[in-house]
């Protein structure tokens, strides 16, 4: 977990002049990755908890935002 918070920060710092979605993009594509470090029958269901696209994420996050607000 403290490596994972370490990668975002460090790409934070790299990606500065990316959009939010690249940004998630780099950071999904890096969970996933990091997928392959797990024993093989782990590996499809890590990799399944990383399938939500930018798009996904930002009407979920639209949803969440408006239910906050009522």
């Amino acid at each position: 977990m403290i490596r994972a918070i370490i990668l975002a920060f460090s790409l934070l710092l790299a990606t500065a002049n990316c959009t939010s979605e690249q940004f998630y993009n780099a950071i999904r594509d890096n969970r996933i990755q990091d997928c392959e470090n797990l024993p093989i029958p782990q590996q499809d269901h890590c990799r399944s908890l990383y399938q939500t696209t930018y798009e996904e994420y930002a009407r979920d996050l639209e949803e969440l935002q408006a239910e906050q607000q009522q």
